[in-house]
């Protein structure tokens, strides 16, 4: 399955819930890292879990980041954290 990455600027795109299996096009499309902001189980037991995601950005050399965020329940301590991953 293809994933779509909305692209904001050369170095920086977003995209939905990912799949272990969509790194692999992730890492082809020139990405170097992953910011996973779901919380685990967020939509159930179906949700890929935040360590299948680790483990696979891992395996294709990928930085990886878990910072998981309630829609509407941001805090001030998770925008810092945010932008200092984006740097």
């Amino acid at each position: 399955m293809s994933i779509h990455i909305s692209c904001h600027n050369p170095n920086f795109g977003t995209a939905g819930q990912i799949e272990p299996s969509d790194v692999d096009q992730i890492a082809k499309q020139g990405y170097k890292s992953i910011i996973n902001n779901r919380p685990d189980g967020e939509e159930g037991p179906e949700q890929p879990s935040n360590a299948s995601i680790a483990a696979m950005a891992k395996e294709h050399g990928l930085e990886y980041a878990y910072l998981p965020v309630v829609s509407g329940a941001i805090t001030p301590e998770q925008v810092v954290e945010m932008a200092r991953l984006l740097k």
